[in-house]
């Protein structure tokens, strides 16, 4: 439980809003508001090693996006396509259903490597905003 404190205590000293909980794996939730229309949840999950020297640490983000017609699925699944080849490990995927997630997966040991980890998730939700978002609701729209 020492990386999941950890990283609660970096996320207090940024500034973060967020619940925790345990489902299964400890976690902690950021809802953010992004394009001032674009309402996220933002899930860490801790899968610690024993000893709780070191985690993988799953970052999941929902709701980005919800493109649930048939008829843009093909359209859709070449989005993503082409934003996964953008970017090296951030996952973009969809559902059955249509709904858009963001995924990232990585181990930590250090708060160093937690640093780093609230540096790409701030840098991942630059990019959705600056540039990703609108090419969902583009699509999601027309």
């Amino acid at each position: 439980m020492r990386i999941f404190k950890e990283f609660k205590e970096l996320i207090d000293k940024v500034g973060y809003r967020y619940e925790e909980g345990m489902a299964g794996n400890p976690y902690i939730m950021i809802p953010i508001t992004i394009a001032n229309t674009v309402r996220l949840r933002i899930f860490f999950i801790f899968d610690e090693v024993e000893g709780g020297d070191k985690a993988l640490i799953s970052m999941k983000i929902f709701d980005v996006a919800n493109i649930s017609s048939p008829l843009k699925r093909d359209d859709l699944l070449r989005l993503l396509n082409d934003i996964n080849a953008k970017y090296k490990f951030c996952r973009y995927v969809a559902d059955n259903d249509g709904d858009v997630s963001i995924y990232y997966d990585c181990y930590a040991d250090s708060i160093y490597a937690l640093t780093s980890i609230v540096f790409v998730f701030s840098k991942t939700l630059e990019a959705l905003e600056d540039e990703e978002l609108k090419k969902f609701m583009k699509l999601q729209w027309t």
